[in-house]
């Protein structure tokens, strides 16, 4: 399971071993301008068509995502961000879909800008704490990763990335105790039962080592 996996979705996004390489669609223009021109002149803030718009936007980015089209699934989420711009979700969307294609400076940058508008928003800060995990600044990854499961413990996602972050740092009990909490959390992950076991295993080696 990759760190990547939780952003597919709308809202907080369902995307983290860590993307290494994301098999991309080939994006068509002519059917992404297709369906811009479904939406343009369509948003009217004033009745019930505002939230249906931005729903399908999200929606429509989504099943590109989803498909392996990150470009197409981009063009959706700067259309949502010139349609919405104080909606945070978008920037935050911008950035993992940024992250799927290793932009990971870009991706920090929509990150920051989703914090600016919404200090607590989780996704934000998990997407910047993978950010710096993938650039080896441990601290970093661990003070976001932490704000996010401040906001929102029972997050399993959180749970296994700060395990991850704590392992590769090399704090092995942290990494056991973040692992422990993301399969009580979910307990079909297999990837971090089997790790856990390791870390485990590893741990016993190194108190029975004189």
């Amino acid at each position: 399971m990759s760190v990547f996996t939780r952003f597919s979705g709308f809202g907080l996004f369902a995307m983290f071993a860590f993307v290494m390489g994301c098999d991309r669609g080939t994006s068509t223009q002519s059917s992404q301008r297709v369906e811009l021109e479904h939406f343009d002149g369509m948003i009217d803030n004033s009745d019930s068509t505002y939230d249906t718009f931005k729903s399908d936007l999200y929606v429509r980015a989504s099943e590109f995502l989803e498909d392996g089209d990150v470009d197409a699934a981009m063009v959706f989420y700067r259309k949502i961000i010139e349609a919405y711009p104080d909606d945070p979700e978008g920037y935050a969307a911008l950035g993992a879909s940024l992250c799927f294609e290793h932009k990971y400076e870009e991706a920090a940058s929509q990150y920051l800008r989703a914090l600016e508008l919404d200090a607590l928003l989780v996704s934000a800060h998990y997407g910047l704490g993978c950010v710096a995990y993938e650039q080896s600044q441990y601290d970093e990854a661990i003070e976001h990763l932490t704000r996010a499961i401040a906001v929102t413990e029972t997050d399993g996602d959180c749970h296994r990335v700060l395990g991850m972050v704590f392992h590769s740092a090399g704090d092995i009990p942290k990494a056991i105790f973040h692992y422990e909490r993301a399969l009580a959390l979910n307990a079909s992950d297999d990837s971090a039962r089997e790790t856990l076991r390791r870390l485990k295993q590893e741990s016993t080696k190194r108190v029975e080592t004189p």
